[in-house]
């Protein structure tokens, strides 16, 4: 293992910071405590009301010669302090100038949408990440950026006005971009672009400890030494952590590892690195998977998106997952590595029981590897109470391979109806050589619910989910109708 050092490295609002923290500490935690920055306020602390929002500015190489910067929105409640390292994190206190408020900061204020204040600086900058990052953010994009933000003072019609009118400004060109761009940001980009590769990161504190390698090798040695759990975006195991006091002690973080945070779209694959953020998956594959950014668009709010990976959420192994069922659906495949080399597993194969996985102790999924060769239908449905931020009583997914409407290849997917997600390999086989009309549909739901007894929970009673794999079956047929043009 190459030398390492004990203290992070960031800027903060421009300013650079070297200083010790616990591995397993929040930057939440860290604002509020040690950085004596309060703006950042605590809500409910698991990502999902986005009042301690912050944002995250880091170097993203672009060629050998260029280097871009991208600036995201993360919920600092999940983000722990060891993750800031080589990054730049701006908080509320980094916008006014003096008595000069941020554009963003005077448009909350003109549409009146500040009450309590509690929710407002999560809110700012949301936005701030959102013109940062977007040189011309739509209507949409601006919904999708507060979607992670809740107000307690029901001030969503001004809230929504005031990025309204921003976006309007910008778009007309009444804002600059140089004017939504702190001024330190210039200079703070010079110096990370120019920044050469530091020593490993490695911090211990008692029996606890953090380590974010830089390549497999490294990984590989860590994982030999010690009892660790891997970090990969965090998004459940801080939560884990810090609200139900999960023994959680040593943590690897794999998203510093070369090459792991890459997604590789070829003629009859897409490569999805194993630290790929599920913003960026979804970003990446929008034009060859559309049918997965509208899956990941519907998971969680925008900022946690920004954290969390798709790897981290396949291995979370979760029965109501809104990835899994669908990329069980597209015939995805892992690439696993370890101490005896590397090895695949389909999907199909690597849940085994309840949150129990075919990934062996010193084992990571370095890729996530979905076939693209032919002409297939698509199909993502979600059912819960809310239309984000929220989990599935019942998910579904569908991929099928059709000569006009006969069906010559077909995968059926389910999430919710189980204890792992499930692929309904009888449905699946059933529709084979089948007309896709409704008559089929009701065909393959009695087989379904043959095939699939789910039982009830506080989300939704044993009777409703079968009402449920009936319905979604409906609506990927109906999905499909609309995409052909056929006439029913």
């Amino acid at each position: 293992m190459e030398a390492t050092r004990q203290a992070i490295e960031f800027f903060l609002n421009g300013k650079p910071r070297q200083m010790e923290v616990s591995p397993h500490s929040t930057v939440l935690e860290l604002l509020r405590g040690p950085l004596a920055l309060p703006g950042t306020k605590e809500g409910c602390a698991e990502g999902d009301c986005g009042a301690c929002t912050v944002v995250i500015g880091e170097k993203k190489k672009k060629n050998e010669s260029e280097n871009i910067f991208s600036y995201r929105a993360v919920t600092s409640c999940l983000m722990l302090a060891p993750q800031l390292d080589g990054k730049h994190l701006l908080t509320i206190e980094g916008l006014a100038e003096g008595e000069h408020l941020h554009p963003i900061q005077q448009a909350i204020l003109d549409d009146h949408a500040t009450q309590c204040g509690f929710c407002t600086p999560g809110v700012v900058m949301s936005l701030l990440a959102l013109f940062l990052d977007n040189p011309q953010p739509s209507q949409e994009d601006l919904l999708a950026a507060l979607e992670g933000n809740l107000c307690r003072c029901t001030g969503y019609v001004a809230i929504k006005s005031a990025g309204e009118h921003l976006r309007t400004d910008w778009l007309l060109e009444k804002i600059k971009a140089k004017d939504l761009r702190p001024a330190y940001l210039e200079e703070v980009e010079k110096i990370l672009g120019a920044e050469k590769e530091k020593k490993v990161l490695s911090i211990r504190e008692g029996e606890k400890s953090f380590h974010a390698p830089r390549t497999a090798a490294q990984l590989r040695h860590l994982l030999s030494i010690s009892d660790s759990k891997l970090l990969n975006g965090g998004t459940d195991i801080t939560v884990a952590i810090k609200k139900h006091g999960a023994p959680i002690r040593n943590l690897i973080d794999l998203t510093s590892i070369e090459g792991m945070s890459e997604v590789r779209i070829g003629c009859e694959e897409v490569v999805i690195g194993g630290a790929a953020t599920l913003r960026k998956v979804a970003r990446e594959v929008e034009g060859v998977l559309p049918v997965l950014s509208e899956a990941i668009g519907k998971m969680a709010s925008h900022q946690v998106r920004t954290l969390g990976t798709l790897a981290g959420n396949l291995a979370n192994a979760s029965p109501i997952s809104d990835t899994a069922p669908l990329l069980l659906a597209l015939g995805a495949v892992l690439h696993l590595e370890g101490p005896d080399g590397s090895r695949k597993v389909p999907l199909s194969e690597f849940y085994r029981g309840y949150k129990q996985i075919d990934l062996g102790k010193e084992e990571w999924i370095s890729e996530i590897r979905l076939p693209l060769s032919g002409e297939k239908f698509h199909h993502f449905e979600k059912v819960s109470k809310r239309r984000a931020l929220d989990i599935a009583t019942v998910n579904g997914a569908i991929s099928l391979t059709l000569d006009d409407r006969r069906i010559l290849a077909a995968k059926v997917a389910f999430g919710g109806v189980a204890a792992v997600p499930f692929l309904a390999e009888k449905t699946s086989a059933s529709l084979l050589g089948r007309e896709w009309n409704l008559e089929t549909v009701e065909f393959a739901s009695t087989v379904a619910l043959e095939e699939m007894r789910p039982i009830g929970d506080v989300r939704g009673s044993s009777t409703y989910r079968k009402d449920l794999i009936e319905g979604i079956l409906i609506k990927h047929f109906l999905a499909c109708v609309e995409e052909k043009g056929w006439e029913q």
